[in-house]
């Protein structure tokens, strides 16, 4: 197992990544894009403990068990700005409407750094698989 920054939050604190790596498909496994959502920070976690007893896949395994830090610091649904994460990734259908505050877009699609360092990820590494847990 390797232990890597994955990016920064956007008060500058890092999002750290716990790497398998064991020659086959390339997979990201984000917890905490919600940081009030447990459930998906508790099941990263325990993948995390399980995986660092054996990790027999044949996978390239990427795992960021607190993908918004400060959400789940703050157990709060977005992150520091109050952006929701998951309504922020750049898609065809993203628009800045802001429905309610708690699912706040952000000022542009991809605004927030955290999505920055994931869609940096998918570039170079064009994972197989990217898993998100949520509640």
């Amino acid at each position: 197992m390797k232990t890597s920054v994955f990016g920064y939050s956007s008060l500058g604190l890092p999002i750290m990544a716990y790497e398998f790596r064991n020659s086959g498909p390339e997979v990201l496994i984000l917890g905490g894009v919600h940081g009030d959502e447990v459930e998906g920070i508790l099941c990263a976690q325990g993948l995390l403990d399980q995986f660092m007893k054996a990790f027999p896949y044949k996978l390239n395994l990427v795992l960021v068990p607190q993908f918004n830090i400060e959400g789940v610091l703050n157990k709060t649904r977005g992150n520091a700005r109050g952006i929701d994460l998951n309504r922020n990734l750049k898609t065809k259908d993203w628009s800045p409407e802001v429905k309610t505050p708690r699912y706040n877009p952000g000022p542009a699609a991809g605004s927030e750094p955290e999505n920055q360092a994931l869609m940096k990820y998918i570039e170079e590494k064009k994972p197989s698989w990217i898993l998100s847990l949520h509640s």
